[in-house]
């Protein structure tokens, strides 16, 4: 068995320590900036100050800084499974389109008059 040295780059967020993990890939190593940077496209690089930023948490910042993005309202369609739903009803749901952030509210006095479990 040989056993080789190698050194490569490993990029983490400054604000969460996020190493940018590829799915079943694991945490990317890189040979030079360039290649990093290109991987990381949606980060946000700041040469000046040294720091880097994951794009959820650029997400996030813009939300706090904005307001979020909300998406279209979605009914729960648990079917009494979960059973906060069956005691009190289904509620509605929505993300947010910029960082993922989740709403509730109840679900229309329509939806819970018909009996049914939106």
């Amino acid at each position: 068995m040989t056993v080789t040295l190698l050194r490569c780059l490993l990029i983490t967020c400054n604000t969460c320590g996020d190493p940018g993990e590829d799915g079943d890939a694991g945490v990317p190593h890189f040979e030079t900036i360039e290649q990093a940077r290109d991987y990381l496209d949606d980060w946000e690089i700041s040469p000046d100050a040294g720091m880097v930023t994951c794009e959820g948490c650029v997400a996030r910042r813009v939300c706090a800084e904005q307001g979020h993005d909300p998406g279209e309202w979605v009914d729960c369609r648990c079917g009494g499974r979960i059973a906060e739903h069956r005691a009190r009803g289904c509620d509605q749901f929505r993300h947010c389109t910029r960082c993922g952030d989740l709403e509730l509210r109840p679900a229309p006095a329509s939806c819970t008059a018909r009996g049914s479990t939106c």
